[in-house]
């Protein structure tokens, strides 16, 4: 097609331009930072036809809107208002001479340009924008990228997605966490790829079935907790005997691919900074751990408890929110902070937190140590775009980020050094900020470093991380050490 641009494709990629043209529903299941945008872009390119792409706010510009004009494709972005999103869509029909009548596209090598959408999860779940990228732009392939974005059978977003692909002719998804928090994610994903019974598979076991309960009662086990009176499924596991048949009619239709498989990139280390808390930090916790304790007592979990869990969280990084007022009660883990950073010198560093409290006292203390500092978290704009220019920033040397700011398709090899102040029991937000630095590009050995409150649910959601645990139950197995033993 005029304009484009012929991009010399990694053998992994080009390996996946083949698959797509094999198979018109399919999964690249990468890790982070293997080029799944470009190998989704060839195939397009390969094979044009009108195509939509959904994905997280945060990549629409700095990740396929970038790599589309890396490769010279024709692309449009749509979100804003319904009036902006109007005259989006009356600006792509007039560029592409479509009109109100079914538009037919033959796939032929003569074909001419073709719609190529691209917008965020929050605009896709909206009834009249899926209408009108049927109907009016006559969308014919989709792509989601970070697809564990559907993982929840029960959202809305999943039940639109699954509708919307039914009625197109391929469908791709695209992540490097399908699954985070356990087998049963991979339904509605799967749903997705299975427009017909049978599929594509070619085992008798990959039919994935309509109804989630139906799928999961074939595959899974329920793990179930008392909650009061009543006892909850609070998350699944597989059942051992079927272990490889899944694995057998997950192969059936993605592929799996790991960053080590794919580039030959310097050694990761991960090391544990152990630190006391303070006098006024512990005494904060120990009250709080009392006030657990007491709310635990009846054996449930409630709003109250993880409440109080959330408050421990925020007193190991020195701050406390009580009733409305934000309280600063000590600076053991800012202090290990500085002593990190100052050892490590004039070089980069990624440094993660959890709340805004820490992310403005790291801030703070960082440019008082001279350091020139970018902060990205909800409050910030075009973080994504921010990102891209720390690259090549050659003043800005320290950025500290929330995890779920910074997390989808973002480059950050400048920095060989990160430090988690404080974490969340997302292992999806986790694996992504570990990814930011240790991707194609990365010529430095990374280390990630964590700040560890000894004896606090510091060690407890590490401990949940590694052990790759569903939220619900990393939060709940927190509460109890707590309450048993004050941390581990």
């Amino acid at each position: 097609m005029d304009g484009q641009k012929q991009i010399k494709l990694m053998k992994h990629q080009q390996e996946a331009v083949t698959l797509c043209g094999q198979y018109p529903r399919f999964a690249l299941l990468w890790d982070c930072g293997l080029g799944k945008t470009i190998a989704m872009l060839a195939h397009h390119q390969n094979k044009p036809m009108p195509t939509l792409v959904v994905c997280p706010k945060a990549i629409m510009y700095a990740a396929w809107e970038m790599d589309c004009k890396l490769m010279g494709q024709p692309v449009t972005v749509m979100h804003g208002t319904p009036s902006q999103r109007s005259r989006i869509v009356s600006k792509v029909m007039s560029e592409f001479n479509l009109t109100d009548d079914d538009v037919t596209y033959e796939m032929t090598d003569n074909v001419g340009p073709v719609p190529l959408i691209v917008t965020n999860f929050e605009t896709f779940r909206k009834k009249e924008v899926r209408q009108t990228l049927i109907q009016e732009l006559s969308i014919r392939r989709l792509i989601v990228d970070e697809s564990s974005k559907i993982k929840n059978p029960k959202s809305l977003v999943t039940k639109a997605t699954i509708a919307f692909a039914d009625k197109m002719d391929e469908v791709y998804l695209l992540s490097g966490t399908p699954a985070p928090n356990g087998p049963h994610e991979y339904w509605a994903q799967l749903r997705c790829l299975d427009k017909t019974p049978g599929g594509l598979a070619d085992h008798p076991d990959s039919h994935v079935p309509p109804n989630f309960y139906r799928w999961a009662g074939h595959w899974l086990f329920p793990e179930e907790r008392w909650m009061g009176k009543r006892k909850v499924v609070t998350g699944w596991r597989m059942k051992p005997m079927l272990e490889d048949d899944f694995q057998h009619a997950l192969a059936t239709r993605s592929q799996t691919l790991k960053m080590e498989d794919a580039f030959d990139l310097p050694p990761v280390s991960a090391r544990a900074i152990r630190i006391q808390l303070g006098a006024g930090e512990a005494k904060h916790y120990a009250n709080l751990v009392g006030m657990l304790q007491t709310e635990l007592e009846n054996g449930t979990v409630n709003t109250t408890a993880t409440a109080l869990l959330t408050k421990l969280r925020q007193v190991t990084g020195g701050h406390l929110y009580n009733d409305g007022e934000q309280l600063s009660i000590g600076t053991a883990k800012l202090d290990a902070l500085a002593e990190i950073v100052e050892s490590i010198g004039s070089k980069p560093v990624i440094i993660w937190a959890e709340y805004t409290a820490e992310i403005n006292s790291i801030e703070k203390r960082m440019t008082d140590m001279g350091r020139k500092v970018w902060v990205m978290n909800g409050k910030t704009k075009n973080n994504g775009q921010r990102c891209a220019q720390f690259q090549t920033n050659t003043e800005i040397d320290t950025l500290v980020c929330h995890p779920q700011s910074v997390g989808h398709g973002v480059t950050l090899t400048k920095a060989a050094y990160s430090i988690f102040y404080s974490y969340g029991f997302s292992y999806e937000y986790h694996h992504q900020a570990r990814a930011r630095n240790y991707r194609k590009g990365q010529t430095q050995k990374v280390i990630h470093t964590y700040i560890i409150a000894e004896g606090t649910v510091d060690q407890d959601i590490l401990l949940s991380l590694r052990a790759k645990k569903k939220d619900s139950n990393g939060v709940i197995d927190a509460l109890r050490s707590i309450t048993q033993g004050g941390g581990r």
